[in-house]
């Protein structure tokens, strides 16, 4: 798209952008699916499963890695996904690197991120019920 070009609502340009954006979409959430079962795994694996019996803190501390994880993990999936080309790229002066959504999705990205990650919701649900029940 041009600068200062008004194109009409109905033009291939906006259908090609919203192609963009549902292919960036499905590639953060492949990933979130991907990333999450291995860094759940990891975080079993290493904390344990039976966290009934832990104290507060020291769940509220396993809690508080696996988020600077996720917040890392967020960070390098966003640069690589804005390094994966958009096959349209260039069609009627679509830029694929314009894309707001490939800076400005990270919270998509954690979201489903963190959906997928059971343990830490677990983990969550039962600091909760345990503190404000």
């Amino acid at each position: 798209m041009k600068p200062g070009v008004s194109y009409p609502a109905f033009h291939p340009f906006y259908l090609i952008k919203i192609l963009d954006i549902v292919y960036v979409s499905v590639i953060y959430f492949i990933l979130a699916y991907f990333f999450a079962g291995l860094m759940d795994s990891f975080f079993v694996k290493l904390f344990g499963k039976d966290y009934t019996k832990r104290h507060k803190y020291q769940l509220i501390g396993e809690c508080l890695i696996q988020v600077i994880a996720v917040a890392i993990i967020s960070y390098l999936v966003r640069n690589l996904v804005s390094l994966i080309p958009f096959p349209l790229d260039g069609v009627y002066g679509f830029n694929h690197k314009w894309l707001k959504e490939l800076s400005e999705s990270g919270g998509f990205f954690s979201v489903f991120f963190i959906v997928f990650q059971y343990n830490l919701q677990e983990k969550l649900v039962f600091l909760a019920k345990r503190d404000f029940s």
